[in-house]
């Protein structure tokens, strides 16, 4: 399981749009736009709502500035967007680690644009065109427990919190 930040909806919206594109392009599969914030330890329903709670509690929604657009060897963070790290970023950790009582934050974030294999030279124009077309950042907006079993298809959120 994972901690996702899901941004607020109106660039959501735009990231969707471009992931939905990116992926119908380069035949990759779509996903829900988000920012990884942590690697969750197992846990019961009930400790995963009070653990959200907490979370929420503790940390109120804030505005991510995006940084550039780079490409990665990874499959699963082939074309993402870079975010400026900033006091958010490691007061949501510190809650984060709190909460679920044990160290699973991530200390690094991005929010992922496509997934897969294509070739870095040809996704060297979308990068250009994406950077045109995105919003300078987003509004943390709401957190989300997501089960991830299988590809992004198969991806189930179980948990959903929105910030205050």
């Amino acid at each position: 399981m994972v901690l996702w930040i899901i941004p607020n909806p109106e660039v959501k919206f735009v990231l969707q749009d471009e992931i939905d594109r990116l992926s119908k392009l380069h035949q990759a599969t779509s996903f829900l736009p988000h920012i990884t914030a942590a690697r969750l330890p197992v846990k019961t329903p009930d400790e995963i709502v009070k653990a959200l709670d907490e979370i929420t509690e503790r940390v109120n929604n804030h505005t991510i500035s995006f940084g550039n657009i780079e490409l990665g060897s990874k499959p699963y963070q082939k074309m993402v967007v870079d975010l400026n790290y900033t006091r958010f970023f490691s007061e949501l950790s510190e809650a984060v680690d709190s909460a679920f009582q044990e160290p699973c934050s991530k200390n690094e974030f991005h929010c992922s644009l496509m997934y897969g294999y294509t070739p870095d030279n040809l996704l060297e124009n979308e990068k250009i065109k994406i950077s045109e077309r995105l919003p300078e950042g987003c509004i943390a907006y709401e957190l989300a427990v997501v089960r991830l079993n299988g590809g992004p298809d198969e991806w189930r959120i179980l948990h959903q919190k929105k910030m205050m």
